[in-house]
């Protein structure tokens, strides 16, 4: 394995072998793998500068990241962004390399880990429907009860 592929898989929080089992077709193709890996980590990129675009303009000196810990729950709530992800295991890595450059903005930032029985049984109470500022409510809610 070349060294580029290494780092990029680093990069997205996959072990070789947690890709090969993501992504069989691509693994199998070794000319593919750079070129794939590479489109991944642009676009965890691209969701990282739209968070930090987002926090910005938001006046609030406190951003709330909320990291899905099952790939239940990340394909449920970011269905989008799970289908080119495909695993909390990366997602963990773009909440990551989020906060990182988040807080080099000199914001404070929080990961809360989605807890959804609570969070569902939080939105059935209040009579919500899933929306994702709903989902950082109900985050700064169990900052609050910490």
């Amino acid at each position: 394995m070349s060294q580029t592929i290494e780092s990029l898989l680093n990069s997205i929080g996959l072990s070789q072998t947690q890709f090969y089992t993501l992504f069989p077709t691509i693994a199998a193709k070794t000319n593919d793998q750079l070129s794939f890996l590479k489109l991944i980590d642009a676009y965890i990129e691209s969701l990282i500068i739209d968070e930090i675009d987002y926090s910005s303009h938001n006046q609030a000196s406190k951003v709330i990241l909320i990291r899905f810990l099952n790939d239940d729950d990340f394909s449920l709530y970011e269905p989008e962004i799970f289908d080119i992800l495909k695993s909390h295991l990366v997602h963990k890595a773009l909440i990551f390399r989020t906060k990182k450059a988040i807080e080099r903005t000199k914001k404070n930032v929080k990961v809360v880990y989605m807890e959804s029985s609570f969070y569902e049984t939080w939105l059935g109470i209040n009579d919500f429907d899933d929306r994702r500022d709903l989902r950082v409510i109900w985050a700064e809610q169990q900052l609050k009860g910490e």
